[in-house]
């Protein structure tokens, strides 16, 4: 059990036998007598291990039955299977009642579902491999408790399985009940982004103290999540004015194809700052320097207001 567990936490943190040993102060063969249950380590050398290994002793020599517990996904299973349901009612509506007549709304119920199997899929390979290079802003330089990386993995996953299930209940419901559909979609849309992103934003801050190991790779996080909110704050503001426009029903949005490319360069723009910041924060923190955000990604969110500025004026018609 003990070896099973050096071994796996061995290869998540991607380290081999013969640096481990180097790392202890041992031979090759010690580590290996370990992972094979040879022979054991010392109380002094289980510490020393979870130090290097970036977990805590308990998940290192834990219950194997009780780390499997942890992530069986029950109630992502459950959540998944209500959104499936929802899916074959909704296609029911379709066919049998005539209640749905626009194809793109059928498309549209059926994406949550598709995003949840999706996702489902990805997080079970992760759980399962060890590989979270799929992760969008996991670094390999930095040092993870991979125990604290799944749980908060898990609790994200079944927050976006949560929030899909319940804004597909509320789109049946806004289908049936007859309600002014163009407007309530607009404003379900809206909600659906801000609460999934807000979750899913909240549990990671809530998890970084003890997903990472190192206080420095706290200090990088911390930075990367004020890039986070700023960055979403950047790719949010246009979208925020065409659905804006919408509501108040101005006819200059519809087919205006300036209006559309307009949006699309607007929520693109901010996309390059996030990879040179990542590296400008990882470099500068490492260095023990103080950080502040870059010239070019100043340049970048000062063109981002102009744009938006010259958009809802175009937008709004003035």
């Amino acid at each position: 059990m003990l070896g099973d567990n050096i071994k796996k936490y061995r290869l998540e943190a991607r380290i081999s036998q013969a640096d481990l040993a180097d790392r202890l102060y041992v031979t090759r063969q010690a580590v290996s007598n370990w992972e094979r249950g040879i022979s054991e380590p010392d109380v002094d050398m289980l510490l020393r291990l979870s130090k290097e290994l970036y977990i805590s002793i308990e998940d290192l020599i834990g219950d194997e039955e009780i780390q499997k517990e942890d992530f069986s996904r029950k109630t992502t299973r459950m959540l998944l299977a209500f959104q499936v349901l929802l899916t074959l009612l909704t296609i029911i509506l379709r066919f049998s009642t005539g209640y749905i007549q626009n194809i793109g709304i059928l498309i549209m119920l059926s994406f949550y579902p598709f995003m949840s199997v999706t996702l489902y899929l990805i997080f079970g390979y992760m759980y399962k491999s060890g590989d979270f290079s799929l992760l969008s802003g996991y670094d390999s330089r930095m040092h993870y408790d991979f125990n604290q990386l799944k749980r908060a993995l898990s609790a994200q996953e079944t927050w976006i399985n949560f929030i899909n299930a319940l804004h597909m209940s509320l789109l049946l419901l806004i289908i049936i009940s007859g309600t002014d559909e163009n407007r309530a979609y607009i404003v379900l849309m809206l909600t659906y982004l801000i609460s999934t992103i807000a979750g899913i934003l909240k549990i990671e801050d809530a998890y970084r103290n003890k997903v990472y190991t190192k206080e420095i790779d706290c200090l990088k996080a911390k930075h990367k999540m004020k890039l986070s909110y700023l960055s979403l704050a950047a790719v949010f503001l246009p979208i925020l004015i065409l659905i804006a426009v919408e509501l108040i029903e101005l006819e200059t949005v519809g087919a205006d194809n300036i209006g559309i490319l307009g949006l699309i360069l607007l929520t693109s723009l901010p996309l390059p700052m996030i990879f040179i910041e990542n590296d400008r924060i990882h470099s500068l923190v490492e260095a023990r320097e103080e950080y502040r955000l870059g010239k070019f990604s100043a340049v970048i969110l000062l063109a981002c207001l102009v744009g938006n500025v010259i958009f809802a004026w175009h937008l709004f018609g003035f």
